[in-house]
């Protein structure tokens, strides 16, 4: 970013600058430094006419806003914000398949977290089909693959619903690759994925196991958003099962959301869950 505004290559800095915004929320930063980040580089796209960044990097903001702001609606794909339907439109429109996508993998992202399991269900079988006419997948370090693993998980836990077991696979298949290729950013992705397989399979006891390995394992390596939400679901596998440690783990996740800046999803939490 700081050479190519230094050269004057601009495209060459805004590109790199939605690149450091993505890589931050990807991996954790906390939300109340990324929402300032995205005013002061999204600021200086529109100045600079380069809308591809900006209406990229728009995107993610809204999501990192909504998780971060108490809200009654999601930002994404359920409200009426006319200025994201005016983009989403552009992008159907116009055929931009890529963007399509990449407003889809943020959409099952927000709507899984505030748990709108059918709506990301919905998102991510969208973003599936579109993705069928790139010539590569958006794969994020592993991120859509365990957002959609987890996606697919919900609905099976909530729905009773076992339709989706292939596409579970898959993305459990794809992340078994990913923690090959680096452990730090996906093993505890998987072991939450395995965890959730394995509760909706009636293994409780190897279940529970998983749930502590991927919580300890995002802890180790840092991601503080996907602790949470290992605490979240080992908090909904023990209150399944009538045990009383579902309060332990909700409160930690509650704990963990308001470390990460998500207020808004701490909220959420405490709103649904009577932990």
């Amino acid at each position: 970013y700081k050479m190519g505004m230094r050269i004057g290559d601009i495209e060459s800095a805004m590109f790199n600058a939605n690149s450091y915004l993505l890589t931050s929320f990807l991996s954790g930063r906390s939300l109340v430094e990324l929402n300032k980040e995205h005013d002061f580089f999204e600021k200086q796209m529109f100045e600079c006419k380069q809308m591809v960044p900006g209406n990229l990097s728009l995107i993610m903001h809204q999501v990192v806003s909504n998780i971060a702001n108490s809200k009654d609606s999601l930002s994404l794909m359920v409200s009426q914000n006319m200025e994201h339907e005016g983009i989403l439109a552009q992008a159907i429109k116009g055929n931009s398949d890529s963007f399509i996508c990449h407003i889809c993998i943020f959409g099952n992202i927000e709507a899984y977290i505030f748990g709108k399991y059918e709506l990301a269900a919905e998102i991510a079988l969208k973003r599936q089909e579109t993705e069928k006419k790139l010539s590569r997948r958006y794969f994020f370090f592993g991120v859509t693959d365990f957002y959609d693993g987890l996606t697919f998980l919900a609905m099976g836990h909530e729905k009773k619903d076992f339709k989706y077991g292939f596409l579970v696979n898959k993305a459990l298949e794809n992340l078994k690759r990913f923690v090959q290729l680096g452990a730090a950013n996906c093993e505890h992705k998987l072991l939450l994925l395995q965890a959730e397989a394995k509760s909706l399979l009636g293994n409780t006891k190897d279940a529970s196991r998983d749930y502590d390995l991927a919580i300890a394992a995002a802890e180790k390596h840092g991601f503080i958003h996907e602790h949470a939400i290992a605490n979240e679901r080992a908090g909904d596998f023990f209150l399944r099962n009538g045990d009383p440690r579902a309060s332990q783990y909700y409160g930690k996740a509650h704990a963990l959301y308001l470390q990460w800046g998500a207020q808004g999803k701490a909220d959420n939490l405490s709103k649904n869950i009577p932990f």
